[in-house]
C-alpha cells in the first residue's frame, strides 16, 4: 500500500545518507487477472515515490539535525560526535576564527595527569604530536591547532558559518525552533534544527533562550 511504499523509500533515503550501497534485486512483476488493478497499484507507487522525495528535500532545506552555537573547541567536539551518531550539524561561530582560546594564542596546555585526557582531546594532542614529530604535543602554535581542528570539520555532514553573532531565538513553548544571527557586514542568517547546543564560553544561546 501507499504507506508501505513511503516507508520503504524513507528507509532507502536513510541508507543513502549513510553512504551505504543498495540495489534492487530480483525485481518481479507478477501477473494479475485484473490489469486495471495492476496499473492503479503502479500509479500509486510512482506517486508515492516522487511525493516522498519532494517532502524529504523540502525538510532537508528547512532544518538541520543539530545547530551548535559557539567558536570553542567544544563546538567542534559536538559536531564530530553528532556526525558519529549519523546526524548533520551546523556550527554557527560568532568569531571568524574557530577554536576559541586554543587557536587564539593559548598554546601552552595546563596539564597534570596526562592519563586523564581521553577521547577527542587526546586524539587532538596526538595529531599535534604527529605535526611536531612526537607522540603527543602539549605546547603548540595556534595556527597549527587551527589547521588540525579544521580537518575535523572537513565532513559533508558538518557546515561551518563563521562571524555570525546571535540576535534572537524563536521558541515554541520551551523548545527552541530556530536562531537568527547577523555578521558585521549586516548579512542575516536564520537556521532551524531539531536540537540546539550552546558551546559558547559565555552561554549566549542559553541567555537568549531564557534558560
Amino acid at each position: 500500500n501507499m504507506q508501505l511504499n513511503i516507508l520503504l523509500l524513507v528507509q532507502g533515503v536513510m541508507l543513502m545518507d549513510q553512504h551505504e550501497k543498495f540495489k534492487w534485486n530480483n525485481l518481479k512483476i507478477w501477473k494479475y487477472e485484473n490489469a486495471g488493478w495492476v496499473l492503479k497499484t503502479l500509479g500509486i507507487s510512482i506517486f508515492a515515490y516522487f511525493h516522498t522525495f519532494t517532502i524529504a528535500s523540502a525538510s532537508a532545506e528547512a532544518a538541520h539535525d543539530i545547530v551548535i552555537y559557539g567558536s570553542s573547541p567544544a563546538a567542534i567536539s559536538a559536531a564530530v560526535q553528532a556526525v558519529r551518531m549519523g546526524k548533520s550539524a551546523v556550527i554557527v561561530s560568532p568569531e571568524t576564527r574557530i577554536g576559541g582560546l586554543t587557536t587564539g594564542g593559548l598554546g601552552q596546555t595546563d596539564i597534570g595527569n596526562k592519563q586523564a585526557v581521553i577521547g577527542l582531546a587526546k586524539q587532538f594532542y596526538r595529531k599535534l604530536g604527529m605535526h611536531y614529530g612526537k607522540l603527543e604535543q602539549w605546547l603548540f602554535e595556534p595556527h597549527v591547532a587551527e589547521e588540525i581542528l579544521m580537518e575535523y570539520l572537513d565532513n559533508p555532514l558538518i557546515t561551518l558559518k563563521q562571524g555570525f553573532y546571535l540576535e534572537s531565538v524563536e521558541k515554541k513553548g520551551t523548545r527552541i525552533i530556530s536562531i537568527s544571527c547577523r555578521d558585521k557586514a549586516g548579512e542575516s542568517l536564520t537556521v532551524k534544527a531539531d536540537q540546539f547546543i550552546d558551546c559558547s564560553y559565555e552561554g549566549d544561546l542559553m541567555a537568549k533562550a531564557g534558560v
